[in-house]
Formats: C-alpha cells, structure tokens, sequence
C-alpha cells in the first residue's frame, strides 16, 4: 500500500504580471551643479533663486562629483545681514573649499537595491545620493525619490509575505491531508507486516517440528542400516565358506548342469532386476527378501550337511531374524522421511520366480556353489549400497538438523518482525500526531 501524494502547485498564487522595476537613472530629479573652482557667491546665489534647491553637487574640471554644499548651511550666510559683503570678501567668499561636503555616489548601472544601502550607510542629513556614468556627474536621487523607493519595496515585501503565507497555508492543508493518508498506509503497512510474522512464527514452529520428527526417524535408519550392514558382511563371509564348501560336491551334481545353467540364466535376470532399482528404499526391502531367501536355503542346506552345517543354521537363523529387522526398520523409515522406497511391494512379483528358480536348484549342489558364489558377490555389493545408503540418512540428518536451526532462527526472525511492525505502527501514529502539531503551529505563527 502506498500513499497518494498530490504534488503541490506553488505557482498558482503567483501573479503572472511582472512589471519592470526602475532604474536609479530613472530616479534623477536634480542635476544642479557647480564647479568646484567657482566663487562661493555662485553656490549661494544658485540657493537664493531656487529655494526649493536643498544642495548642489560640486563637480572637478573632469566633471566627476567631489562633493555637496548643502542650502543649511548657507543659510547663515544669507540670513546674515553682513552675508553679501563677506560674500565679496575674497579670503571668505573667494572658494567653495571650505564648505564642500563629502557627499555618496553611486553609479547609474548599479542595482536599486544598492542605491539604498549606499544612502543607509551615510549619515541621515545627506538628503539624497549623486548619480554617476563612468565616473561623471548625472544628477541627484533626493530623498523623496528614495523614500518612495522604500515605500514601495516595503508594500512589494508585504504583499510576497502575504503570497508566501498563503502558500504555506495552502501547501500545509495539502501536506497534512497527505501526512494523515502516509500514517493510515503506514498503520496499514505496519499491521499487514505483523500479520505476516505472526504467520511466519506458526510455519517455522511448524517446520522446526517436522524436521526434529526427521531427524529422528534418520538417526534411528542411520542405526539400523549400520547393523544390516555389519550383518551383510557377516553373511558374505558364511556364503564364502558355504561356496568353498559346496565345491566339493559339485563334482557329484554334474548331471544337473543343464538345470543349473536354466537357474543361473533366472538368477541373472534377478541381478539385472536388482540393477534397475534406483531407490535406497527398494534396494533395502529387496536386500531383506532376498536375505530372508538365502537364510531359508542356507537351513536347508545346513540340514542336508548334518553336523557339519549346525553352526550355519545358527547364522542363517540370525540373518532371517534381521532381515526382518531391516523391513521393520524400512517401513519406519517409509513413515517418516517419505524418502525411502516406496515401491519394495514391485519386486513381490519377480520373487516368485526366483524362489521356483532356487527350489528347483536345491538338489543340485552345483548349482548351490554358482548361487553361493553370485550370492556373495551381490551380499558384498549389498553392503557396499548400505553403508551409502547410512551416508544418506547421515546426510538426512544433518541436513535435518541445519532445518530445524533455520527454522529456530526464521522463527526469531519473524519475532523480531513482529516487533518492528508494532514500532513501526507507534511511530507512524506519532510521527501523523507532531505533524498536525507541526502544521498547527505553522499556520498560527
């Protein structure tokens, strides 16, 4: 979810019309002057037939303003009833020199703004700034043109206050209609995220649990698979002594060699059968059938042999016995992993076959020594798949283990979500409350 911010127009309370501001050459309303050299009865005489004058800009030869005599101060001159004959005095009225004062200037290019810092530098009864070009004298900016100037840069700074507060006004309605959408998402976004961790602790519990059940159900295969294991080797060392036994009595089961050639084409079919199960599942169910076969024959066989096989009963005895121990334990594992085989039931079919093939081979002792001989080979590889298939489960289990961390871990996670969405949701709640006290303020400031 995300807030709609309306972007705000801050030109739409600007007039469009612009007027020209002036320039200080258009604010010239005096061009009185004098030279510098001339007689101080000059000044006065320019005074006494313009009394509205209130100074004269006094200029050098070049024309470039030096200064100002101001009508003040020859004012006691000309209300003195001696003022003219010292006027005619050279020593007194012979030059301006002594009554020139410094006056400011400024050039006629310079900015307006300029034009008031210049007269708000000097002293307040310098009545206006003399106007120059390149240096030369152009006129005087009195202080009624000045104080206009003022007046109306004081009403243009007013009215772009108003204008300005305006704005803040418009824009702040704008902005807190917008802060109370982005809080609202925010509480939105902040409660949609605690839902979600709340959702993610209940799948990680969830999970942590399912991967402890398999780590267990691993590490009780795990077991189990180490003792088929160490069985299979056991019974691959009593087959190869029931093969170095059995080749005595080949030579007697000679006549059998066309029934034991027909039951060594079955067996082989049975070891390419085994060759396509692809399972670890199958491959042990089919290990425990097949176990259980050999213990049957290896019985028989045992009994055929008298004294000699009682000791191999005792070890086909055992065998039987965990072979259904490895079956227990597969359909254990076939419960709990889901991993292991769930097509041992397939080879159900051909076992029958292989079991007609061992029956018909039991007279035959020469045909016992090939089986035994094939049935040590395939014990051994048996036990070869076992222990891969312990290294397997090993595998299963840790990676189980390594399940049940992340899950612990995603379920902290998850709590740690929980807790910045409920922060989350306090902040955006506090931060929707200062900016209306925010706003608030603006606007009565």
């Amino acid at each position: 979810m995300t807030a709609n911010v309306v972007p705000i127009d801050r030109r739409r309370n600007e007039s469009v019309e612009t007027v020209e501001p002036p320039t200080i050459a258009s604010l010239v309303s005096a061009r009185e002057s004098v030279a510098a050299s001339a007689p101080l009865i000059e000044a006065v005489e320019r005074f006494r037939t313009a009394p509205v004058l209130r100074l004269i800009a006094v200029l050098d030869e070049c024309g470039r303003p030096v200064g100002a005599i101001f009508e003040r101060e020859m004012r006691t001159i000309l209300f003195n009833p001696y003022g003219y004959a010292l006027l005619k005095n050279p020593s007194f009225g012979g030059s301006l020199a002594a009554h020139i004062r410094p006056y400011p200037t400024i050039e006629a290019e310079a900015p307006l703004d300029a034009l008031l810092e210049v007269h708000a530098r000097h002293d307040a009864r310098v009545e206006g700034v003399i106007v120059t070009r390149a240096g030369h004298f152009v006129g005087i900016v009195t202080d009624e043109a000045l104080l206009r100037i003022a007046a109306a840069r004081q009403v243009e700074v007013a009215l772009q206050r108003a204008r300005r507060a305006e704005r803040i006004e418009q824009a702040s309605a704008e902005f807190q209609t917008d802060a109370g959408r982005l809080g609202t998402d925010l509480s939105d976004l902040s409660g949609s995220l605690g839902e979600a961790a709340a959702r993610m602790i209940v799948r990680a519990a969830a999970n942590r649990e399912a991967a402890v059940g398999v780590a267990g159900a691993s590490t009780q295969a795990a077991a189990n698979m180490d003792e088929v294991a160490r069985r299979a080797h056991a019974l691959a060392g009593s087959l190869h002594r029931v093969e170095a036994r059995s080749g005595a009595a080949s030579a007697a089961a000679r006549d059998a060699v066309a029934l034991a050639e027909r039951g060594g084409d079955r067996m082989r079919r049975l070891a390419g059968s085994a060759e396509e199960i692809v399972d670890v599942t199958e491959l042990i169910d089919d290990i425990a059938r097949r176990t259980r076969m050999l213990a049957i024959n290896a019985s028989i066989e045992a009994a055929r042999a008298g004294e000699a096989g009682r000791g191999f009963t005792i070890v086909a005895g055992e065998v039987k016995a965990l072979a259904a121990q490895t079956r227990n334990a597969a359909a254990t594992i076939k419960d709990r992993v889901q991993q292991i085989g769930t097509a041992i039931g397939d080879v159900a079919e051909g076992q029958s076959g292989i079991e007609a093939v061992i029956h018909a081979a039991e007279a035959v002792s020469a045909s016992l020594h090939d089986a035994m001989q094939e049935q040590r080979l395939a014990t051994q590889e048996i036990a070869r798949n076992l222990e891969e298939a312990g290294k397997a489960t090993e595998e299963i289990e840790r990676n189980a283990a390594r399940i049940n961390a992340s899950a612990a871990a995603a379920a902290d996670a998850a709590g740690s979500m929980q807790d910045i969405a409920a922060g989350l949701s306090d902040q955006g709640q506090r931060v929707g409350r200062r900016l209306g006290e925010f706003l608030d303020v603006v606007r009565t400031a």
